[in-house]
C-alpha cells in the first residue's frame, strides 16, 4: 500500500508510515444522560450532523487561515458501511479502518481518524469538534458517519487527502504529486513529477526497480519512450524481400538513416536538458542524437518486418547512450546509429560479441517497455529472452 502520512485519534502527532491504536472518546459521565431518548439515527439524521459538523469545523478553520474542509462522496460512503458492517462500532480498531480505506483508495495519502462515543447529540458533535486535527492544512475532506450502538452514539469520522493516479496525460497538465502501482511488486507508493525534468526514468521505492521512461518531445509534452515510435517507414523500402539475404536488407535501411541524418549533440544525454524526438521528426530534419536516430532505425525496420528494440544504458567507451538491437534467425546484432559513419556487413555486431561494451538497462519497441529481470551479465547477452526482460505495456 501507499506509505501514507497518518494522524491518529486525537493525539495531534504526525506519524509517518506508522498506524497505531484506536483512541475513543469520551464515553459519558452523567448517569441520568443514558436515561433521555436516543434520536433516531437514519440519513436524515446523519446529513444535519455532517453538516453542522463540517460547518462548525470550517469556522475554526477559517479562523486559523486554513482552506475549508469538503466532503468527498467516495470515502463518505465508505465510512457509513464501515461503521454500519461492524457488529461492535464502538471498539473499532483505527488501524483496520486505514487498511481497509487504503485498498479501496490506494490514493489516500493523508489520513486521520477519531472514534467517538456519547449518550447525546451534542455531546457527540462536542468531541468530534474538539478534535485537534480538524486544524491541519494537509486534510482537503472531512467524512462522518454515526450510528446507534445500544444506548449510545458512535461517530466514525475521517479525515483524508487523495492524491491522484499517475497517467501521463495527468502529468502533461502540470506535474505534481500522484500515486502509481509498480508493476513489478505490486506496490502503491507516491511519485512527486517534476515537469521541468526532460527525460524520467520511474522507478519503485519498495522494490527499487524501474518501470517506465518518459521524455519530453520537441513540443515539451512527456511521452512513453515506446510512443515515440510513430510507424515510420523509410521511403521505397517495403517489407522483407524473401528474394533477398535480410542483413543486406537491413544495411539498406541502416545506410539510409545513417546517410541522411547527422549527430545533433543534446545539451546533456539523459538529462533535464533534452528533449527526445520521433521517428518523423528525426527523419524531417535531418539529425538528432543517440536516442533520437535509434528510435528512427528501430522504427523503420520494425515497418520492414524485423524485430528490433532500442536500448538504453551504457557503452564502455562513450557512458550512458542508446543503440539499436536487432533479431535476425535467432541470432541478435547491435546496430550503432550515431558512430557508425558508413556501415557494411561487418558492422553488425553479434550481441554476444558486444555485451562486454554494451550493458542494456532498458528496452523498448512500438507495443511494450522491458526492464531487466536477471543480472546485467545475461542481459547484455539476450535482448529478447523473456526470463532476462520484464515487458510492461
Amino acid at each position: 500500500m501507499l506509505k501514507p502520512i497518518v494522524m491518529l485519534g486525537s493525539a495531534g502527532i504526525l506519524v509517518a508510515s506508522t498506524l497505531g491504536l484506536s483512541v475513543p472518546g469520551s464515553l459519558g459521565s452523567n448517569p441520568l444522560m443514558l436515561l433521555k431518548q436516543l434520536p433516531e439515527v437514519d440519513a436524515e439524521f446523519n446529513q444535519a450532523f455532517c453538516g453542522e459538523f463540517l460547518g462548525n469545523t470550517n469556522a475554526m478553520r477559517v479562523g486559523f487561515a486554513v482552506d475549508p474542509l469538503k466532503s468527498d462522496p467516495e470515502i463518505q460512503e465508505f465510512v457509513a458501511n464501515f461503521l454500519n458492517g461492524n457488529e461492535s462500532p464502538e471498539t473499532i480498531e483505527l488501524n483496520t479502518v486505514f487498511d481497509t480505506l487504503q485498498e479501496q483508495f490506494p490514493g489516500a495519502q493523508y489520513l486521520a481518524a477519531n472514534l467517538v462515543s456519547a449518550v447525546s447529540r451534542d455531546e457527540l458533535l462536542a468531541q468530534l469538534t474538539s478534535w485537534d486535527e480538524l486544524a491541519h492544512p494537509e486534510f482537503h475532506d472531512a467524512s462522518t458517519s454515526v450510528i446507534k450502538s445500544g444506548r449510545r452514539l458512535v461517530a466514525l469520522s475521517v479525515l483524508s487527502r487523495r492524491i491522484p493516479e499517475f497517467t501521463v496525460e495527468a502529468a502533461n497538465q502540470g506535474g505534481g504529486r500522484f500515486f502509481n502501482r509498480c508493476p513489478h511488486c505490486n506496490s502503491v507508493h507516491a511519485l512527486d513529477l517534476n515537469r521541468k525534468s526532460k527525460t524520467l526514468i520511474l522507478s519503485c521505492p519498495d522494490c527499487e526497480r524501474p518501470y517506465d521512461v518518459l521524455a519530453a518531445d520537441a513540443k515539451g509534452m512527456m511521452r512513453r519512450a515506446k510512443d515515440f515510435l510513430t510507424g515510420f517507414q523509410v521511403p521505397g523500402v517495403g517489407l522483407i524481400d524473401a528474394s533477398k539475404d535480410k542483413k543486406e536488407n537491413i544495411l539498406l535501411i541502416w545506410k539510409q538513416v545513417a546517410d541522411r541524418c547527422t549527430y545533433e549533440h543534446d545539451l546533456s544525454d539523459f538529462n533535464e536538458s533534452e528533449v527526445w524526438k520521433t521517428s518523423d521528426d528525426t527523419w524531417v530534419q535531418k539529425q538528432g542524437d543517440c536516442e533520437d536516430t535509434s528510435i528512427l532505425l528501430v522504427d523503420s525496420l520494425i515497418s520492414a518486418g524485423y524485430e528490433a528494440r532500442v536500448a538504453i544504458g551504457w557503452n564502455g567507451n562513450i557512458g550512458q547512450h542508446a543503440w539499436v538491437v536487432v533479431k535476425i534467425d535467432g541470432e541478435q546484432y547491435v546496430i550503432e546509429s550515431t558512430i557508425q559513419d558508413n556501415p557494411g556487413l561487418a558492422d553488425l555486431v553479434p550481441v554476444k560479441d558486444a555485451s562486454p561494451f554494451y550493458r542494456p538497462e532498458q528496452l523498448f519497441d512500438r507495443q511494450y517497455l522491458y526492464f531487466q529481470n536477471d543480472s546485467p551479465d545475461k542481459v547484455a547477452m539476450n535482448y529478447f529472452a523473456d526470463s532476462a526482460w520484464k515487458r510492461i505495456n
